[in-house]
């Protein structure tokens, strides 16, 4: 007779990068980049276009639950991924009662596989100064990798100590990506648990990428695909001419009616 149980996942090594900082799609039009690690699974947190509600108490209670997952040895990588997704919708349900939800991706549980060479989009993470002063928690407006060899806050190994006359440190996904690919080669699997904001750089940017989004599509990791918003900025850029042209002629008419008034 033949067993019909499912066979055991296959342990992988899995490392996890936990992004705490803000974080937005700062540029006009979706920038993507060849992604340089084996494989990659990026679970957003907050859909496109919206923000991500998130204190250093949540942040910190994913992090511990992300270390925990991290010690389980007899799970492959898909599985892993589906324990933090479970982790962070019941640490969802735990906030709304209170008020202090982070705003969850509706479609979460959408995860892509980005394998080396795919495309993957890029995203600008950054940390006001100021903010990082006030904060305790080492794990809230950092960049972590969570690894079995080490946690070390990534913005800072890259950037560096901000000066005394620095006020914002920035950096992005494909800089981060390259510098685990150049400084920590035995990370093959990695899952980004992406814990910012997921605004684009206008408001009209953001309504686009709602309304012109194929549903089908998780390059985002959760969320959506965009498609080209070029037309959308052309007629943004037209509808603030013919703003300009309606003001000019109001104040010719204003001048010429001072005139006839002499």
């Amino acid at each position: 007779m033949f067993s019909s149980a499912a066979p055991e996942p296959k342990p992988e090594p899995v490392d996890i990068l936990f992004i705490t900082t803000h974080g937005e799609y700062a540029e006009s039009e979706i920038v993507e980049f060849p992604s340089p690690i084996n494989k990659i699974h990026k679970i957003n947190v907050a859909p496109i276009g919206e923000c991500c509600k998130l204190s250093e108490t949540t942040a910190k209670a994913i992090k511990s639950g992300l270390e925990q997952i991290l010690t389980l040895t007899r799970t492959d990588m898909d599985m892993k991924s589906k324990i933090v997704i479970d982790l962070l919708k019941t640490i969802e349900e735990t906030l709304k009662p209170h008020g202090s939800a982070m705003n969850l991706n509706p479609n979460i549980d959408n995860i892509p596989t980005v394998k080396v060479g795919d495309n993957i989009t890029d995203k600008n993470y950054f940390v006001r100064v100021k903010e990082i002063i006030t904060t305790e928690s080492p794990y809230y407006d950092t960049i972590t990798l969570l690894s079995q060899q080490a946690n070390p806050n990534l913005l800072k190994d890259i950037r560096g100590m901000p000066t005394r006359n620095t006020k914002e440190i920035s950096i992005k996904l494909s800089e981060i990506l390259q510098h685990i690919t150049d400084y920590y080669s035995s990370i093959t699997n990695l899952i980004i648990v992406d814990v910012t904001c997921s605004e684009v750089c206008s408001s009209i940017h953001n309504r686009n990428l709602k309304r012109n989004i194929n549903k089908g599509d998780v390059i985002f990791g959760g969320n959506y695909k965009n498609k080209s918003i070029g037309k959308l900025k052309k007629l943004k850029q037209t509808n603030n001419k013919k703003l300009r042209n309606t003001k000019t002629k109001r104040k010719k008419t204003r001048k010429m009616r001072r005139r006839l008034n002499k």
